[in-house]
């Protein structure tokens, strides 16, 4: 039960903590560029998990 309840208190923190600091980064930097960035990054993480699953 106390594992369950640290786990879910948390998420909760995490997903504060990231709808502020996404806040905050979106006054500062246009929309636009962080899809950029971000489009960038997952399509690094797609090919770094391509090249790990064809090497076993």
């Amino acid at each position: 039960m106390a594992t369950g309840l640290g786990a879910f208190v948390a998420l909760v923190a995490v997903a504060v903590l990231a709808a502020s600091l996404g806040r905050s980064l979106v006054k500062r930097i246009p929309l636009h560029l962080i899809h950029g960035v971000a489009g960038v990054l997952f399509a690094v993480f797609a090919v770094i998990a391509a090249v790990s699953a064809a090497r076993g």
